[in-house]
């Protein structure tokens, strides 16, 4: 089942509903939606660290193949020729099997790295919820205990604002799997 409220965006209007309710009940809302990590920071921060270890890697296939005592274009000749022995082939293999750890590995990084991003934001949206769920049913109640004694015009938006909380409350409980 999809999520009613899936980011912090959609939670921004369960903010407002509250704001409304403390002005009525003449109270201060401290409720706010805080911003997660972007999961492209994560993506690039787990790609930069994976392709700097396949570069790593792929530095040690290049020279662990050259043969010693060389030095400059003979030694990346050298390495690259003993890098594409590896699969069989020759220095145009080699720059293959030199590149392959450095693409993999950073396309691994990508992945762990929104994968981590995700599973801390997914975490500190459930908390929010919860937050605001419990803003709710207490901003619900307050609302109830001040009805009598506002005049017929806020009662009247006070009673409307009650409908859209509760309304925000059963689908906060959905989301949160308390139904």
């Amino acid at each position: 089942m999809a999520e009613i409220y899936p980011n912090r965006e959609a939670l921004r209007q369960v903010v407002i509903l509250l704001t409304e309710a403390a002005a009525i009940v003449g109270d201060e809302a401290n409720v706010s939606v805080e911003d997660g990590f972007s999961e492209a920071l994560g993506g690039a921060g787990g790609g930069f660290a994976g392709t700097a270890a396949g570069a790593a890697a792929g530095a040690g296939l290049l020279f662990g193949g050259a043969a010693s005592g060389l030095a400059g274009a003979a030694t990346l000749s050298s390495g690259l020729a003993g890098a594409g022995a590896i699969i069989g082939g020759g220095m145009a293999a080699g720059i293959g099997v030199v590149a392959a750890p450095a693409l993999l590995l950073g396309a691994a990084g990508v992945w762990a790295g929104k994968s981590v991003v995700e599973r801390y934001n997914n975490s500190k949206l459930r908390t929010t919820k919860e937050a605001l769920l419990h803003e709710v049913v207490r901003a619900l109640e307050a609302l109830t205990r001040s009805l009598p004694s506002k005049g017929v015009e806020t009662t009247d938006s006070a009673r409307n604002l009650i409908a859209q909380l509760k309304a925000a409350e059963s689908n906060l409980k959905k989301d949160l799997n308390l139904v």
